[in-house]
């Protein structure tokens, strides 16, 4: 079984129901051709460097999965032929690609998360700048 990873574009003009309808839709492809998906990252609606039938967001989201190759014709079959696909690049993960995949995702689970983020205060009660004086006239 070979380790691939796709990212898909899809239009941002639906709601979140129809973007998790899509994305279980191709996984269902991967998972009947005898593939397992290993990780689903949904990025959300991100702005794109250009339009894209006169689309100027789309929602982004990376499936990596292992399957045999077979399999892969499929699915970019698959994708070419969807409306809602604004784009999308498959890529083949080597063991070094998949290494350094393991070391980030060990990193990111070792951060804190935003419920976990600690704010510091500087002491100094009052919440005026001490710094500004603003008996200056600037002419």
């Amino acid at each position: 079984m070979r380790h691939y990873e796709v990212m898909i574009v899809l239009a941002p003009d639906q709601a979140e129901d129809g973007f998790n309808k899509q994305l279980e839709r191709f996984k269902k492809i991967i998972e009947d051709g005898g593939g397992s998906v290993v990780n689903d990252d949904r990025w959300g609606i991100r702005s794109l460097a250009y339009p894209i039938k006169k689309y100027d967001q789309g929602f982004y989201t990376v499936l990596e999965w292992e399957s045999t190759p077979d399999l892969l014709t499929e699915l970019d079959h698959t994708l070419r032929l969807e409306e809602k696909v604004l784009r999308h690049m498959v890529i083949h993960l080597d063991s070094t690609a998949l290494e350094e995949m393991a070391e980030m995702r060990a990193k990111r689970a070792e951060r804190p998360s935003d419920d976990q983020v600690v704010s510091f205060d500087d002491g100094d009660d009052d919440d005026t700048d001490d710094d500004t004086d603003d008996d200056t006239d600037i002419d």
